[in-house]
């Protein structure tokens, strides 16, 4: 462990503040810094408030932190055990529900090789004799997490004999954070899915998929291998049974569409713009139910879902910026699974152009649900988009 710095700075009624640099591992409820001077401790409730607004951090890899931080002379005291320690009281995310779970859902966690985890909330079919062979799971899009799918989509599915488990991507939801400006890439999301599903089923699944969550998913089915080898290891990625675009970002990345939006509507690129990027749907009750929700949407819910979403990313999905370096995305194989590609009727974030670029890409017809909003999955109307596909899914996988 590192030493502190000697030279400190000055504290309050002129007490000197040892700088001291520890590295700090997160485990449970609790984070534990080390340091290697005399052996002193802190309490938690003394150390909150000192290192409230004199953290910094030096260094970071995926679970292990070098911070620097000064803590008054007072806060210390010797330890029998030799050793410099601290512990500080901290919110932990991996045990942190950002929506109250519903009747048969319980929340999970799935750790990746890098170590880090991703929060997993599960609801089996609550009938055996009607369970389904094929599984369902579903992904998520910008500013959301697993919880938007446990409100509405996962109780309906459910109930029709589905085994449900949806993810979240790192850094959101209760999943853990990796180090750097941005969750991932597509790459490295499609990859955390594709080991997910390798590590959990033995048949293949139906992926759904939202929004942002579409697009990482397009980039994962570009990638998958034959029904012989649907789960082999390798370069391939775990074949699913099927997938379902709702809402999808096109292969070709939001670009064009915000210049059709230009075009057509400044404003409403503004609204688009001002809402993900500056995560005003977290915080503004026009914009989130303009850019996400029907005018008719209940204003009770929409604010308990604009709580959720913003708590639900801490840092960006991707970055916008570098992203056209994996755009477009490569199309799928010729035998790749079956698709159905929804578009909402009144979206305002994806146009139509997109929607039916995802779906020429697919290699399939395009189906709009009538009189519902880019949230299809909370929206007034969700009960229209989920029987589309399971009607789909009956067709399919029956």
């Amino acid at each position: 462990m590192d030493s502190p710095d000697s030279k400190g700075k000055a504290g309050p009624k002129g007490k000197t503040l040892p700088l001291m640099e520890a590295r700090v591992g997160f485990s449970g409820r609790c984070s534990t810094v080390c340091t290697s001077i005399e052996a002193r401790s802190l309490s938690p409730r003394t150390v909150i408030s000192p290192l409230r607004n004199k953290v910094a951090i030096t260094s970071t890899n995926s679970q292990l932190v070098t911070l620097q931080f000064q803590v008054p002379t007072k806060c210390l005291r010797r330890s029998r055990a030799g050793k410099v320690f601290a512990t500080l009281q901290t919110a932990d995310r991996k045990a942190e529900l950002l929506a109250e779970l519903k009747p048969g859902q319980i929340q999970e966690f799935h750790q990746l090789p890098s170590g880090l985890k991703l929060e997993v909330i599960v609801q089996n079919a609550d009938n055996d004799s009607r369970r389904k062979q094929t599984p369902l799971v579903f992904i998520h899009g910008s500013m959301h997490a697993a919880w938007c799918w446990a409100f509405r989509w996962m109780p309906f599915f459910s109930a029709r004999g589905y085994d449900c488990h949806a993810i979240s991507f790192l850094g959101h939801g209760a999943s853990d954070v990796p180090q750097g400006p941005v969750a991932g890439t597509l790459e490295s999301h499609a990859e955390d899915i594709a080991h997910f599903i390798k590590s959990n089923f033995s048949i293949p699944p139906v992926l759904i998929a939202h929004s942002f969550g579409g697009l990482v998913t397009q980039r994962y089915l570009s990638s998958v291998g034959t029904v012989e080898n649907w789960n082999a290891e390798g370069k391939l990625l775990p074949r699913p049974a099927g997938v379902v675009l709702a809402c999808s970002t096109p292969p070709t990345g939001n670009g064009p569409m915000v210049m059709r939006f230009l075009k057509r509507d400044f404003g409403a690129s503004l609204k688009i713009t001002l809402g993900f990027a500056a995560k005003m749907i977290g915080t503004s009750i026009s914009m989130c139910r303009d850019c996400l929700f029907s005018q008719d949407f209940p204003e009770t819910e929409l604010k308990e879902y604009m709580a959720l979403m913003k708590k639900s990313s801490r840092i960006p999905i991707l970055d916008v910026r570098n992203i056209s370096k994996s755009l477009p995305v490569p199309r799928p194989p010729e035998d790749a699974p079956p698709c159905l590609v929804l578009h909402a009727e009144n979206d305002y974030v994806v146009d139509s152009e997109g929607s039916e670029e995802t779906a020429e890409w697919c290699r399939t017809k395009l189906v709009v649900v009538p009189e519902i909003a880019h949230d299809l999955m909370l929206d007034t109307q969700w009960e229209d988009a989920a029987m589309v596909v399971n009607s789909w899914l009956e067709e399919h996988f029956l």
